[in-house]
């Protein structure tokens, strides 16, 4: 796979067994594909979403070799926009069916 994306990376805190895979993953993709990180965290806090501190410092060292870092702390929300353009789809579907109930 030449791009693999990671997004909302550091949601939450890893297992143990989930850390080891991600290794795995992370070791076996340092130079052979590209890889897209998205996160709500800083970099500096990804460290603390796994369970050994040896581990993520590995992770993160394959993670960052060779890396280009792009942050964005400011601008809208693509999510955000899209879940409001849903409701208000959703809304106009649901009072159009209760409308047509009424008749």
């Amino acid at each position: 796979m030449d791009l693999l994306i990671l997004d909302d990376f550091g949601f939450r805190r890893l297992e143990t067994k989930e850390a080891e895979l991600f290794y795995t993953l992370v070791d076996e993709r340092l130079g052979n594909g590209s890889t897209i990180v998205t996160s709500n965290r800083p970099p500096q806090d990804w460290i603390n979403i796994f369970p050994d501190m040896v581990m993520g410092g590995a992770i993160l060292d394959r993670l960052v070799s060779g890396a280009h870092k792009i942050i964005v702390t400011k601008g809208k929300s693509y999510r955000k926009e899209r879940s409001s353009v849903r409701n208000r789809s959703l809304d106009t579907v649901v009072k159009k069916g209760y409308d047509e109930k009424r008749k």
